[in-house]
């Protein structure tokens, strides 16, 4: 009896041994645990079911999909259901062209700091010291308890607004003059800047499918554990 008893206790505490260690794997390969780095981002992306790239695809597009931008920039800027493309639209949003083309693709954790800088959740520089669970958990609480909508970010305004201030200036005024070619200049930046707003439908998306994911993964390798603890103490 005390052999039978003992040989329980080592499959229960094996059990709980590997689960431990299951858990802790799930949650690093999501990004549950510490700083998602560019490297660990492109690979979660690169593991995703096909499915899931495109529901990821579908939100980065979310607002190309949208009013006179889907005949527009939507045809020319729209993310394509791949790992680098997506990689490259997150950059895209976060990143003024300038940086996009000289820098390397940004770390996930990077793009959420400043998403959360630009909605004024956080500032910048407080929301890198966080790790990107907790980061994103207060992206996410915040996201839903404003539930931004509208199909047309904050920036989309502003370049619009200056379009037409460009667009009135070289009408009335030669746009070899300083205010023509500041009106022009000013115009280029702000159509040059990042967005970080479009990156927010994404965001949420990609956090979604990740938890899911993790459920499913500790769900399988808890199975398996059990499997692998009854092989082998089978005799025990």
């Amino acid at each position: 009896m005390a052999t039978k008893n003992k040989g329980q206790l080592r499959k229960i505490v094996s059990f709980i041994f590997i689960q431990l260690g299951i858990i802790a794997l799930c949650l690093f390969s999501w990004g549950f645990v510490g700083k998602v780095s560019s490297a660990h981002f492109e690979g979660i992306v690169k593991v995703l079911p096909q499915s899931q790239k495109e529901l990821l695809a579908n939100s980065l597009n979310f607002y190309y999909n949208q009013g006179f931008a889907k005949y527009s920039r939507g045809l020319l800027l729209e993310c394509e259901a791949e790992t680098e493309s997506i990689i490259n639209q997150f950059s895209w949003f976060h990143r003024n062209t300038f940086t996009y083309y000289l820098k390397d693709p940004p770390a996930y954790h990077e793009i959420l700091a400043s998403t959360v800088d630009y909605f004024e959740i956080m500032d910048e520089s407080k929301a890198k010291e966080l790790n990107t669970y907790r980061l994103e958990s207060k992206f996410i609480y915040w996201h839903t308890a404003n539930q931004p909508s509208g199909y047309v970010t904050p920036k989309d305004k502003s370049d619009l607004l200056l379009s037409l201030v460009d667009f009135g200036v070289n009408l009335f005024v030669s746009t070899t003059s300083p205010v023509g070619l500041s009106a022009a200049a000013i115009s280029l930046l702000s159509k040059a800047g990042s967005d970080p707003a479009k990156s927010m439908p994404a965001i949420v998306v990609f956090h979604k499918l990740r938890v899911q994911n993790m459920s499913i993964s500790i769900a399988i390798l808890t199975l398996l554990n059990l499997m692998f603890c009854k092989f082998l103490f089978r005799k025990s």
